[in-house]
């Protein structure tokens, strides 16, 4: 067979024939397998870049983390890593800086959290709210659930937009949350909870620090306070001891230079002026030890008026004249059972505390006194808990600076101070308030910013009538031989002058070891003996002991300025008959020494 004449075009159009036969045939037969091969590489791909995105994520989160924990360990305040947290937090690469985010904590009203930082992005609203009520709102369910709620957020006259609110908790309770509002087009998702849950997470743990931190500072604190108080009150123990024995010369000689006089004589004057100058200062010191909490606390009817004027007086000397000082106090008949020096302590704190408010610019300061009728209705009206009844009413004002809620509401706490470091220790007005408590009354306060503050302190009257002071008779005398031991000369010396003058024998030591050695030669001749506590060698107790084993009958007279070795009860417990105050008033002295003679056995 042969050919045509154009075999070779068309033996080129059968093999184009066979060949397009062959590609339909190769497609027809491999071509579904090649588009599931291509969907399996484009999957591959998707999955692929969802890992690396996760894995950036992951390192950008992670990252963030522990860039946050370090800084956390630098002495920053707790709103610099806030609001680092909330800056962080908007600039993932996967948000752009296209949200709003602020974050709620515990404020000062209990159990509502308040904004604390908040970062306002474009064109997105941030929380519409500066605190947060548990239940209430989507933040408010977050804290009351303690678990992460997202939504669509739509509100009128606010863009639509996405919401994350997070809780932050300790010990599975709500301190905070973390609320942040992202555009409409932003797909929510859970592996972005989960790097949200650790951010909350993270931040309790900071938080949580930091308050603990704070309370180790302030306790540190208090503890620095009760040292610096206990260190005063040692010192002003000390010092009181010192002044009782410097005042009891100067009482005592004035007293027997007193008898030596004619009433005529007019240095009798100057010298009862002295006398009862040193009776003022001899209950000044008993103030001191009030104040060193080492003197005894006594109820007595006290005239209120009395102790305000007087307070008055002093504070006059030591405020500056930029202050006026008005007096409004009315002398009434009512009386308060209380003690004089604690009483005393309140008015000068008060007062005190007024002062400066208006050191630098001066001002008036205003104290009141009146008794008023406080009956069921009046007392709710003052939001007092005061029973109905009488009382005298202290008001303490000033045209000072004044003070917020927020400061009046912590006043009354222990150590809290609005003062510079030199200047308070934070415990005036919470003595001041646990003294009126003791009393049976109350404080009301009254302030606002720049209007001045005003306190009124209220005591309960009783019907108890005041007597006159009677003049106490003169104490009879006798002639017993009396040993008297003081290291002081000067007190040993008057000591012995004052019983002298009433009769006795008395024979005077300045040191404890002669009086024992003499004791031991003379006991039976020696009917009484008067020892000081404090003195070197051997105390007054130690020699007491002594004392007893050589005459265990001999009666004993405890006379100190002040041991905190010793007090009225423990005297009694090492043998003495008496214990004595420093400075002595001579009738008090001779006629205590009378007493004991008188009832002394046998």
């Amino acid at each position: 067979m042969s050919l045509p004449s154009d075999s070779s075009q068309t033996r080129d159009a059968m093999y184009e024939k066979i060949i397009g036969l062959g590609e339909k045939s190769i497609r027809k037969s491999y071509y579904p397998q090649l588009r599931k091969k291509l969907q399996e590489l484009e999957h591959e791909i998707a999955e692929r870049e969802q890992r690396e995105l996760e894995l950036r994520r992951s390192y950008e989160s992670q990252e963030f983390l522990n860039k946050l924990l370090k800084r956390s360990m630098e002495p920053l305040p707790l709103k610099d890593l806030l609001e680092m947290a909330l800056d962080g937090i908007l600039a993932f690469s996967w948000f752009e800086n296209k949200g709003s985010a602020g974050l709620f904590l515990e404020g000062m009203e209990p159990g509502v959290l308040c904004l604390k930082q908040l970062r306002q992005g474009p064109g997105l609203p941030g929380p519409m709210c500066d605190r947060v009520i548990p239940g209430h709102c989507l933040c408010g369910q977050a804290a009351e659930t303690g678990k992460l709620v997202s939504s669509i957020h739509t509100v009128q006259d606010v863009p639509d937009h996405k919401h994350y609110c997070i809780p932050i908790c300790i010990a599975q309770k709500t301190i905070g949350v973390i609320c942040i509002a992202l555009p409409m087009d932003h797909g929510l998702d859970t592996r972005e909870e989960a790097f949200f849950g650790a951010i909350a997470d993270t931040l309790a743990g900071i938080i949580q620090n930091y308050r603990v931190s704070e309370e180790k500072a302030q306790i540190e604190h208090q503890l620095l306070q009760m040292q610096k108080i206990e260190a005063i009150g040692s010192l002003t123990a000390g010092i009181a001891h010192d002044f009782n024995n410097l005042l009891t010369p100067i009482l005592g000689y004035s007293e027997i230079a007193l008898l030596e006089l004619p009433e005529s004589d007019p240095v009798t004057n100057y010298l009862s002026e002295v006398v009862k100058a040193a009776c003022l200062s001899k209950d000044l010191v008993q103030q001191i030890l009030a104040f060193s909490r080492q003197g005894e606390h006594e109820l007595k009817p006290l005239k209120l008026h009395v102790v305000v004027e007087e307070a008055l007086k002093l504070l006059r000397s030591t405020i500056p004249s930029t202050i006026e000082i008005i007096n409004r106090v009315d002398a009434s008949h009512d009386t308060i059972m209380a003690d004089l020096t604690q009483i005393h302590q309140i008015i000068m704190n008060l007062c005190t505390n007024a002062y400066q408010a208006m050191k630098d610019t001066g001002g008036t300061l205003a104290v009141g006194l009146k008794t008023i009728r406080i009956d069921s209705e009046s007392a709710k009206v003052e939001m007092l808990g005061l029973d109905p009844g009488a009382y005298q009413v202290l008001e303490v004002s000033d045209t000072g600076t004044g003070m917020n809620r927020t400061t009046m509401a912590r006043i009354f706490d222990p150590y809290f101070t609005t003062k510079s470091v030199n200047e308070g220790t934070g415990l005036g007005l919470s003595v001041v308030l646990g003294i009126v408590k003791c009393h049976g009354g109350d404080i009301n306060v009254y302030s606002e910013p720049g209007q001045g503050t005003t306190f009124r302190v209220y005591l309960p009257c009783v019907s108890t009538v005041m007597d006159k002071d009677p003049i106490p008779a003169p104490a009879a005398g006798g002639h017993e031989h009396v040993m008297v031991v003081d290291d002081e000369q000067a007190i040993a010396q008057m000591m012995a002058s004052m019983l002298s003058s009433k009769g006795y024998t008395v024979t005077g030591f300045t040191t404890s070891s002669e009086a024992l050695e003499w004791f031991r030669d003379n006991a039976p001749h020696v009917s009484l003996v008067i020892t000081d506590m404090t003195m070197p060698g051997m105390t007054g107790a130690q020699l007491a002991l002594q004392l007893r084993k050589i005459k265990q009958d001999i009666p004993m007279i405890l006379c100190t300025g002040f041991s905190d070795l010793i007090n009225e009860q423990k005297s009694k417990a090492h043998g003495f008959t008496r214990f004595l105050m420093k400075p002595i008033i001579m009738n008090t002295l001779c006629q205590t020494v009378r007493d004991v003679l008188d009832t002394r056995p046998g």
